[in-house]
């Protein structure tokens, strides 16, 4: 059992290094990139990629999760080569629905629905390859593959900036083509043109895990609508450069706050597990790592507050030290979402998945919400980013405190039979 475990915790962390090591080359990257590119080209280009991700739930209907959940083995290919025909289709519908913007003469906005398509279309495909290393055991090969891509993506954005222009189709089409790179070499090395399934068969396997496409799509769809939401009121009710300018201060924040966040739900939960099963206090626990969690990640909150223009002017260049401006308010909600990890992470433990989605719907209100008063007062891009972070803080705390009052709950009806609590 301790060399199963032994192995299945090498896996986990062959998965964690790749993702972890791809995104740290894409944040080393910008520093460079964004000595070549103008905030307009990073404000449209940030329309684009979160576009994008809000579609690529549509395209794939999450048909990857199900691939590591087929029976058999010889289901997987032919169930792929039809998800992909499907995500073709839908791409195509989207592609046709774009047309009608050339067709109304918004010619621009037409070529930047384009290309969102296109880049949710490479991002889907790859899912279901990733899902499919996954399957197989190919830990390794999925991790060498995400920081190859890594690499051809920003070099590719170095060179067209200089090469091609500087303007956003050149990240646009860096970004694409590491995508599409990447894809070709998976279908072909997976060898998906001699694997074939019936339909019958096919829509059989999604039904028996309907739950995953009715219920993980709209989750999904809500989560990027969220993030895509300030980007796009930015940049048609202020500018694309101050739509550039945030985007470039919720990267250098938000990138870190995932990996350190993620990395703390994957320790932290496991050690949770292990409580819950040994029936020993969880409350306790969970109070203490968010407490030290608080103290530590206060200092560094701190000093970024007290050095952030400089910090933006020296790393990003003179022509975004605005960002900072942007990040003095978003580092309030990357802060609160790093500390409320302990509490996120019970959330699997108690079953209260419904309630988190419930929570997710309270946070795409309360962006509409923030983002319509800044409309009627006219607030200026600064204020109105303000009152975004500091408005969707509040379903973060909602975590904190449904996690404390079930930890809470479960420790008295568990644990008081036996130790007064």
């Amino acid at each position: 059992m301790s060399l199963y475990k032994s192995k299945l915790l090498a896996k986990v962390l062959t998965v964690l290094a790749g993702g972890v090591l791809a995104q740290l080359i894409a944040f080393t990257a910008i520093p460079f990139v964004t000595r070549i590119y103008e905030p307009y080209a990073f404000g449209v280009f940030a329309n684009i990629t979160q576009t994008a991700a809000f579609l690529v739930p549509l395209i794939s209907l999450c048909l990857p999760l199900i691939i590591v959940l087929l029976p058999f083995e010889k289901e997987v290919k032919p169930f792929m080569r039809i998800a992909i025909r499907i995500n073709v289709f839908i791409t195509i519908l989207f592609l046709l629905l774009s047309s009608i913007l050339w067709a109304f003469g918004q010619s621009d906005i037409f070529i930047i629905a384009v290309l969102s398509v296109l880049f949710a279309f490479s991002i889907a495909a790859q899912e279901l390859f990733m899902f499919l290393y996954i399957r197989e055991g190919y830990f390794a090969l999925r991790a060498k593959l995400l920081i190859v891509q890594a690499i051809l993506i920003a070099i590719m954005k170095l060179w067209f900036g200089f090469s091609i222009s500087n303007d956003y189709y050149s990240l646009v089409l860096a970004s694409i083509t590491g995508y599409t790179l990447i894809n070709c070499f998976c279908f072909y090395s997976s060898k998906l043109n001699q694997a074939d399934m019936k339909l019958n068969r096919f829509t059989h396997r999604i039904k028996r895990h309907k739950d995953i496409v009715k219920y993980r799509v709209p989750l999904n769809i809500i989560d990027n609508l969220s993030l895509l939401l300030p980007i796009l009121f930015l940049t048609y009710f202020s500018n694309p450069a101050a739509a550039g300018l945030f985007a470039l201060a919720r990267t250098v924040l938000v990138m870190p706050g995932n990996i350190i966040g993620k990395s703390l739900a994957d320790v932290l939960l496991p050690k949770f597990v292990a409580l819950h099963k040994a029936r020993q206090p969880l409350n306790s626990a969970l109070v203490k790592y968010t407490s030290y969690l608080f103290v530590i990640g206060l200092i560094p909150v701190l000093i970024f507050l007290s050095f952030s223009e400089s910090i933006f002017s020296l790393i990003f260049s003179d022509k975004w030290t605005d960002a900072a401006l942007f990040a003095n308010w978003l580092i309030i909600w990357v802060f609160v979402n790093v500390v409320n990890k302990p509490y996120s992470s019970v959330i699997p433990i108690f079953k209260v998945e419904k309630l988190y989605f419930i929570n997710g719907l309270l946070n795409l209100t309360l962006t509409v919400l923030a983002l319509y008063i800044a409309y009627i007062k006219e607030l200026n891009a600064v204020d109105s980013i303000m009152l975004f972070s500091i408005v969707t803080t509040i379903p973060q705390f909602i975590v904190i405190a449904l996690g404390y009052l079930k930890a809470r709950t479960y420790d008295f009806s568990n644990l008081g039979k036996h130790q007064n609590v």
